[in-house]
């Protein structure tokens, strides 16, 4: 088939130990968002790294996954949200731990595709970038004019795209604390992806408003990945569904583990 969260420190492990899982949040978001699934996956025995991105470029972040995945301790499943997905399709491709793939409500693009491209073409609503507002960066020569920018989703749009199925309060919390989120993460092409070699799975949250379920199950059908359908789950999913995001979670290392 193709293809309580502890900052950047993956648990100790002997070489008998189960695979490790490796999450990696996306745009707009930080490690927090996996709180509940890694005290879930902690307590059935899963040693379970956070990562937490930069949020400027696709390569980058992708860099530092994968150093990330150096220093596990043999096989590894990483699972990547939104964003998150794009970003373990590159660290993950040709790496010797990287065992199987899991995205949740996820980009997943193939080699020469952007995070960008993909949204625009879903065509199911607003894209992520009309409902953003944008920060100039410091000027880089290296950088288009129009990826110069950093991005936050706008106030009064954060708990109606991104987490309509969870508390107010919860949701006010994640839009304060959004972590602004360079444009060219959304514009930097991808890689061949792990995908196209890696068993993976796909969690679909089918009431998504960032990445529309029909582009969702698009990627999903073209990974060839196992799919779990969360009905009525938002972009949040991993915050409001956690036991659901959890069982395809363990699915895959059970799948990896033989």
């Amino acid at each position: 088939m193709p293809g309580t969260p502890r900052d950047e420190t993956a648990a100790s492990a002997t070489p008998t130990a189960p695979p490790s899982v490796l999450l990696v949040h996306g745009a707009f978001a930080d490690g927090s968002t996996w709180r509940e699934v890694a005290e879930l996956l902690e307590g059935e025995g899963h040693p379970v790294t956070v990562a937490e991105l930069e949020l400027r470029g696709l390569s980058g972040d992708a860099a530092r996954v994968r150093a990330l995945l150096d220093r596990q301790d043999g096989a590894t499943v990483l699972v990547g949200h939104s964003y998150g997905g794009a970003v373990i399709g590159q660290a993950a491709a040709g790496h010797p731990k990287a065992a199987a793939l899991v995205h949740v409500a996820a980009f997943a693009p193939a080699g020469g595709e952007t995070v960008g491209g993909l949204d625009a073409s879903f065509g199911d609503g607003e894209s992520t970038l009309a409902i953003t507002d944008a920060r100039p960066l410091p000027a880089d020569p290296d950088v288009p004019d129009e990826y110069n920018v950093e991005l936050t989703i706008k106030k009064d749009a954060f708990r109606r795209r991104f987490a309509a199925d969870l508390t107010e309060a919860r949701a006010a919390a994640m839009n304060e604390a959004q972590r602004p989120t360079a444009a060219a993460v959304f514009g930097e092409p991808a890689a061949a992806p792990a995908w196209e070699t890696l068993p993976s799975w796909y969690v679909v949250a089918d009431a998504d408003l960032m990445i529309p379920v029909a582009g969702q199950r698009r990627m999903a059908e073209r990974m060839g990945a196992t799919v779990v359908e969360v009905t009525g789950a938002s972009h949040a999913v991993t915050v409001s569904r956690p036991a659901e995001v959890t069982r395809v979670i363990t699915a895959a290392v059970r799948a990896v583990t033989g």
